[in-house]
């Protein structure tokens, strides 16, 4: 029996035994190490004081804040910067770029032949019909600017400059087109211009820096009262005040003179722009007499008249003696050839003696005869209304001609008439003379012109005196 239980004994323990002995040690290593965690970091809290469903408690995390919880997703949602600098961004949406294409029109071009590139003719035929109540595509005039505005190849809008005033303006973006008209921006200095005469008015403005435009309209002011062909002479002397215009920065012509004077072998003439109560307006003498008469006194001022009207001249070319009706106004080729009155082209075409030549019929029986041009003037066709000034063609030598010349003449009926003995008959009739009414506030309107005349005439010739 003894020899029994020493066997026994010294079998090694079961594996359930083993397996029960390392559950007892683990609780107690737990249950040890729990109340050592609590000595250390809740010293208030003794083993006495614990309940057992406060162990439990002891042992589950609080729950986190609300911000707390906000703060943790935002850090694992958001990279960091160098995380952030290694994914590429999506490249931005850009505006297409707009693309202007400027040209100028020409002689012969349509609306067809400028628009095809970009347009089907259905949408061309479309867009000139749309523009006839505002201003016709089919009336494009040689010489003016058209722009084209393109986003990529496809055509959104034109621009085209009807006069130096206004603007056709279209927008072809939306399902129809928008057509509309605007005025030209522009800036307007008012300037003073002054001088005397050395030589000529024409070169002495153009010393002056002014354009040629400036220098007609000045001469034509005043060329009923002075011949600037013979009755210049040097130290006569000008003055006028004038609007000049500028579009982004750059000289675009000029405005309304709005005062001049003129002193002519010590007589001195002057010119108010006055616009009446009724609202035309024109340019007036300090009497109120206008300065517009029926007929300019030429037309190419002060230049040099190289034959004037005989019933006897030696021909130059033919080489015997017949009459010249007309006056030889000598000129370099391309000089503008203005309409000495307001009429009607009545005859435009080429002929051997005349070469290029246009006849005006204007009020009465008067008509005016213009030889010789290099060419004319495309806007104006046989039964065109033109304006007194308005440039009709330009100077020549086509036909019989030795040299650039305009050769002009007038006709009375089926007569033609000496120019030169006409403008001395009509020199001092006016077209107009302001009534009584009118003539009050025309005297009040050019107070205020004179005086500034002098004034800055005064300030002009204080700076171009020497100081001592």
């Amino acid at each position: 029996m003894r020899h029994t239980i020493r066997d026994a004994v010294r079998r090694p323990p079961s594996l359930l035994v083993r397996l029960l002995t390392c559950c007892v040690v683990s609780l107690a290593i737990t249950i040890m190490g729990g109340g050592l965690f609590v000595l250390l970091f809740h010293p208030e809290i003794t083993f006495s004081s614990i309940q057992p469903q406060e162990s439990i408690t002891l042992l589950e995390h609080q729950p986190a804040s609300q911000e707390q919880v906000f703060t943790a997703a935002a850090s694992q949602e958001q990279p960091n910067a160098a995380a952030q600098a290694d994914v590429p961004s999506e490249p931005a949406l850009q505006e297409p770029e707009l693309t202007r294409i400027v040209r100028e029109i020409e002689q012969g071009d349509t609306p067809t032949s400028l628009l095809a590139e970009h347009l089907a003719l259905e949408h061309i035929y479309s867009l000139c019909s749309a523009s006839q109540k505002v201003y016709s595509l089919e009336q494009l005039r040689a010489g003016h600017p058209l722009v084209m505005l393109l986003e990529g190849e496809k055509l959104v809008g034109l621009e085209y400059e009807i006069d130096a005033n206004e603007r056709l303006v279209v927008n072809l973006q939306g399902d129809n087109p928008e057509i509309r008209k605007e005025s030209i921006p522009y800036e307007v200095r008012q300037e003073t211009i002054v001088g005397t005469i050395d030589g000529s008015l024409w070169n002495t403005m153009q010393v002056l820096g002014e354009q040629p435009e400036l220098i007609v309209r000045l001469a034509n002011l005043f060329s009923w009262d002075i011949d600037f062909h013979r009755e210049i002479q040097p130290g006569d002397s000008f003055q006028l005040i004038v609007d000049k215009r500028f579009r982004d920065g750059k000289f675009a012509g000029y405005g309304d003179i709005h005062a001049a004077s003129f002193t002519n072998a010590g007589t001195t003439y002057y010119a108010f722009h006055y616009t009446t109560s009724s609202g035309e307006s024109g340019y007036y003498d300090a009497q109120g007499r206008s300065l517009r008469k029926d007929f300019l006194r030429a037309p190419l001022p002060f230049l040099k008249v190289s034959s004037a009207y005989s019933m006897n001249r030696l021909h130059p070319i033919l080489g015997y003696r017949r009459p010249h009706q007309g006056v030889d106004y000598s000129a370099p080729k391309g000089t503008p050839i203005f309409a000495v009155a307001d009429g009607t082209i009545v005859a435009r075409g080429y002929n051997g003696s005349q070469g290029n030549f246009i006849v005006l019929r204007h009020a009465g029986e008067m008509k005016t005869v213009y030889n010789h041009m290099s060419k004319f003037n495309p806007n104006y066709q046989k039964g065109t209304h033109v304006k007194q000034g308005a440039v009709i063609g330009y100077v020549g030598s086509t036909g019989y001609a030795t040299g650039p010349h305009l050769d002009f003449r007038m006709q009375i009926g089926n007569k033609y008439i000496n120019p030169q003995e006409y403008y001395k008959k009509h020199k001092t009739t006016p077209s107009k003379v302001l009534a009584a009414k009118e003539l009050a506030r025309f005297r009040e309107h050019i107070t205020m012109w004179q005086a500034e005349l002098q004034r800055r005439a005064t300030a002009i010739a204080q700076t171009q005196t020497p100081q001592p």
